[in-house]
């Protein structure tokens, strides 16, 4: 029962993972400005699963892109997720 359950988180994280790479892709794609509430909605994943994965510093990394800036708070938060999980 456990190794069911592990492989259906398993698949569950990978789908949503894709679900994400695509809705940036195709966010960046079409123009259209690229923040934690779009990807969230393009991708089905709540805001909260992505302000915890590593996604959020990609994400921030387009808006910087965008809009040339960012809050040294908000750059620390990212800097602290990524070196947390790695990526």
């Amino acid at each position: 029962m456990t190794e069911a359950l592990d492989r259906y988180r398993d698949d569950r994280r990978s789908r949503m993972q894709a679900a994400v790479a695509n809705a940036m892709r195709k966010l960046d794609e079409s123009g259209q400005p690229i923040n934690i509430s779009r990807v969230a909605a393009a991708a089905g994943v709540s805001r909260q699963w992505l302000y915890d994965s590593p996604f959020r510093a990609k994400i921030e990394r387009l808006r910087e892109r965008e809009a040339g800036t960012s809050s040294p708070a908000f750059r620390r938060c990212v800097a602290r997720k990524t070196h947390e999980s790695g990526v």
